[in-house]
């Protein structure tokens, strides 16, 4: 039974939409900062969105999980956020929730992709990224369907990258 929910301020929120196609699970999240918001607030989320367009940049045909990684880590090292993220940078599209990589599966535990795998041209999976800082009450989560291409990828949702503020 659906009830009401009374958030204290300033918080975060973040909302992550599965859609289904064929039994096939998307992924879709967006995050939101509940006013009064912080000037801290607004720099977590803009360092966010930034590593998340360098990530959107940064996939391709030819690269790995591991080398898209690290060069994520270094950005994040780079700009002192590296402590708040969580390093993996995707996830296979699920069917009913399994959202390991069928066929990649050759990784260090049973069901995990192989990180040293070289993305391929016409690949579907999804972008997904993790942000956490407990000390501040803090955390954002950007989950996207993206298709593969030899230069570069395409993000299937057309919702705008951001974190939106209500208040």
């Amino acid at each position: 039974m659906a009830g009401k929910v009374r958030y204290l301020s300033p918080e975060w929120r973040d909302g992550d939409i599965h859609a289904m196609f064929k039994l096939g699970l998307g992924d879709h999240a967006h995050n939101y900062l509940i006013a009064p918001v912080t000037g801290r607030q607004r720099w977590h989320a803009q360092i966010f969105v930034d590593m998340v367009k360098l990530t959107l940049q940064a996939y391709r045909a030819g690269i790995s999980p591991s080398a898209l990684a690290e060069k994520m880590m270094a950005f994040a090292d780079e700009r002192g956020f590296a402590d708040y993220m969580v390093p993996g940078f995707e996830h296979g599209i699920g069917m009913m929730g399994d959202e390991w990589r069928i066929g990649l599966n050759s990784g260090p535990f049973p069901y995990w992709t192989d990180p040293d795998h070289l993305y391929r041209a016409g690949e579907l999976i999804i972008c997904a990224l993790q942000y956490a800082c407990p000390q501040e009450g803090i955390g954002f989560r950007y989950e996207n369907p993206v298709l593969i291409r030899e230069d570069g990828c395409e993000a299937l949702s057309r919702f705008p990258l951001g974190v939106d503020e209500i208040g």
